[in-house]
């Protein structure tokens, strides 16, 4: 798994995990404007979501979103349980409303099984 781009990073703690990247603004933590990365390679297994607040959807169309397997994702309904079919997890955010951000995490696989 490798992480390319603006926006977000490997989790510094735990590097099983993905995150937006954050700053805070009035005393609120919120993911950056402007941003785009991709999660190339992203591992085979159900992907837990540990935090997922962004930007919903305004008029049908999501201006912050998450795409996971061609599936965009925004508002607070992450990926959860989705596995990855080897296409690029990509990230991208606009210029407008920020919120918390997200994070997803990959658990480990030991012989092809999750566990």
């Amino acid at each position: 798994m490798a992480v390319n781009g603006e926006g977000c990073e490997v989790d510094p703690v735990d590097e099983r995990c993905v995150q937006s990247i954050s700053v805070t603004y009035n005393g609120e933590s919120n993911n950056e404007n402007k941003q785009k990365c991709t999660i190339t390679n992203p591992p085979a297994v159900p992907i837990s979501v540990e935090t997922f607040a962004v930007e919903d959807a305004y008029k049908g169309d999501c201006h912050d979103y998450l795409t996971v397997n061609g599936v965009g994702y925004c508002g607070t309904e992450g990926p959860e349980g989705i596995v990855p079919n080897g296409s690029p997890i990509e990230w991208s955010s606009d210029i407008n409303e920020n919120q918390a951000g997200w994070k997803l995490c990959f658990p480990p696989t030991f012989g092809g099984l999750v566990e």
